[in-house]
């Protein structure tokens, strides 16, 4: 059975919108824009060079705890230069077993400015730098283990 034509594309009986968004340089469709994609751990996509982006740091332990979130320190490089600290202070929440991506407060998070966000970044992540958790609980403590991790940032050019 196929749903009735409504003037909406279909798909297996769901409608599918079709929304406009204003191109560089193209006339205005709608009172809409995007202004930086979401992440998410599986469809991951490059952040935009210049624009402030939220760090999220996923805590997890391997049992069930009171322990709350510890403190993070995360460090940025640009080619290979430090170019800014980052201390997220502890949270008040219990450390959870699994990752939560749909509960901000469940991850230690802090908005890192546009001016780091370029080209050739880096990033280390130090899970609880004061050794305060207990080391039984599992948790991380470096993201990555070694080295540093490349962060996936694209440059975009402006609109003319």
């Amino acid at each position: 059975m196929h749903a009735p034509h409504t003037g909406f594309p279909q798909l297996d009986g769901v409608r599918v919108f079709k929304y406009r968004i204003r191109l560089c340089g193209g006339e205005a469709h709608a009172e809409a824009y995007p202004i930086q994609a979401a992440q998410s751990r599986e469809f991951p996509v490059p952040l935009v060079a210049g624009r402030d982006a939220l760090l999220r740091v996923f805590v997890t332990s391997e049992e069930e705890t009171g322990a709350t979130l510890p403190p993070v320190r995360a460090t940025f490089f640009v080619d290979g230069a430090e170019v800014r600290v980052e201390d997220i202070p502890a949270g008040s929440s219990v450390i959870p077993t699994e990752v939560q991506e749909g509960e901000l407060d469940l991850s230690p998070h802090a908005v890192i400015p546009g001016e780091v966000i370029q080209e050739g970044l880096e990033m280390v992540v130090e899970i609880d730098p004061d050794g305060t958790l207990d080391p039984n609980l599992g948790v991380s403590k470096r993201i990555p283990e070694s080295g540093r991790v490349a962060v996936d940032v694209k440059a975009v050019p402006p609109c003319l």
